[in-house]
């Protein structure tokens, strides 16, 4: 009576219910943390919302070229609802969008698997510090991850369910996700191959994926628009420039007659400054102060610059990329993932601060680094696992969690170099996924060698 009692208790409404408590909970442990906005790119995105609320769009387009849009609207929107107050009201709006990721995580996670590996996920993202924090800080870090999980959400029920409806959704939210941050921007690439291995017709496959990107299309046209009018620049952010030489500086040509003065700029930032994010957007400043450059020419010299040095040094260039995916496993990565609710949130702040006065490299930096870097690789090599396993059962609702795995990690790869700092890239739902499937798979097999057991001892 009491067994059936508890299995009765765990219908998909509780442990939704059991999901939303425990992520609340977790989330209580930042009330008594400010909010913070004056780390990194915080004040910056206030910034472009305070230019959105005074009509000063010309600052808002050609000040901040290398942010879209969506977030320091979004911010604005909350500043208008809270007035003053929105340094409580912001954070308030992205905790409850928070909770509502780990459901979601919780509806894939069923929908790929079942109930239980959808439950384990949910929790796992609703108690998980990393995306706690980012929700707490006026940065779009925790936007975008919860926009890339609600994009996937709604593809997997529009591959599930066929409904014209769901894949226009998917089309909406996949534009104003690029407009949050374009890191998915080549993603579009993989709707076609996942379509037509549900559908299996040519015709039909082209249909709905055109069903996707024309309402994406439209949304993202007049940003593009702008960039193109104003800055000469067809893309998200007149940036790119920028973005490429973070990778692409030790393989510049400094004896080429390419940019020649602009080389000889950045030659010397490379002196000045030390890590490679920090050089990328020294150096773009310095074009602009010693050059007299715009903030688009210095990015479109930066742009010929990495362009000739990664395509006279592709191969290595590409070898590096991949290498760096694998490298994930490492201690400057780790900092940014799979913090434990046990972590006080206090330390963060303190922590952050200490980046700010570089300050970095303390003893009790190192420790956590080190405790975070162990649990990172147990969480990876489970969800690795996981993949290997959902492919080779052919469980093709799988494919689009595990791609877009893969994708976020060649990205965050190509991006940054042995860091994160500048790109945290929203991988723990998916890996909570593939490692909750994991873990299952293991109490299966555990269950299964036991079973064998029993039945031995009775044969005996």
């Amino acid at each position: 009576m009491i067994k059936k009692k508890i299995i009765n208790f765990f219908t998909e409404r509780n442990l939704i219910l059991v999901i939303i408590f425990l992520s609340v909970v977790a989330r209580l442990f930042y009330l008594k943390v400010p909010f913070i906005i004056n780390v990194a790119d915080g004040a910056g995105y206030v910034s472009m919302a305070d230019l959105a609320l005074e009509g000063n769009w010309q600052s808002f387009l050609d000040d901040f070229t290398y942010r879209t849009p969506l977030y320091p609207l979004f911010i604005a929107f909350t500043k208008i609802l809270f007035g003053k107050a929105f340094v409580i009201g912001l954070p308030l709006i992205q905790h409850v969008l928070g909770i509502i990721e780990a459901v979601l995580i919780f509806q894939i996670g069923k929908k790929v698997f079942n109930k239980w590996i959808g439950f384990a996920a949910g929790v796992l993202t609703g108690i998980s510090a990393y995306p706690i924090y980012w929700e707490h800080n006026s940065m779009s870090d925790f936007f975008f991850s919860f926009m890339t999980v609600l994009t996937m959400y709604l593809f997997l029920r529009a591959l599930s369910e066929n409904m014209t409806r769901d894949y226009l959704w998917v089309g909406v939210i996949y534009g104003f996700n690029l407009l949050t941050r374009p890191l998915l921007q080549y993603f579009f690439i993989t709707f076609p191959f996942l379509i037509f291995l549900f559908r299996k017709n040519i015709k039909e496959t082209l249909r709905k994926f055109l069903l996707i990107m024309i309402p994406a299309l439209l949304i993202i046209s007049p940003w593009f628009y702008q960039n193109l009018t104003r800055h000469r620049y067809f893309g998200f952010t007149p940036f790119l420039g920028v973005q490429l030489i973070v990778r692409g500086q030790k393989f510049i040509d400094f004896n080429s007659p390419l940019r020649a003065k602009e080389k000889a700029v950045y030659k010397q930032t490379m002196v000045d400054s030390g890590h490679n994010g920090q050089v990328a957007v020294a150096g773009w400043a310095n074009l602009q102060t010693k050059l007299k450059y715009t903030p688009t020419q210095a990015n479109q010299a930066l742009q010929e610059i990495a362009m000739e040095a990664i395509k006279n040094n592709f191969s290595q260039y590409l070898k590096e990329t991949v290498d760096q995916a694998v490298v994930l496993i490492s201690n400057n990565s780790a900092e940014y993932f799979f913090a434990d609710i046990d972590l006080d949130p206090k330390f963060r702040q303190q922590y952050y601060q200490k980046i700010i006065n570089n300050d970095y490299w303390t003893i009790q930096h190192q420790k956590w680094t080190l405790k975070l870097t162990i649990k990172m690789a147990i969480f990876f090599i489970f969800a690795v696992f996981g993949m290997l396993m959902a492919v080779f059962k052919k469980n093709f609702k799988s494919f689009l969690f595990a791609l877009v795995t893969i994708y976020m990690l060649l990205v965050m790869a190509a991006i940054e170099e042995g860091t994160v700092t500048r790109y945290r890239i929203p991988l723990d739902p998916y890996i909570f996924i593939f490692t909750a499937y994991a873990v299952n798979i293991v109490i299966d097999l555990a269950k299964s060698i036991n079973n064998k057991y029993d039945e031995c001892l009775v044969k005996e």
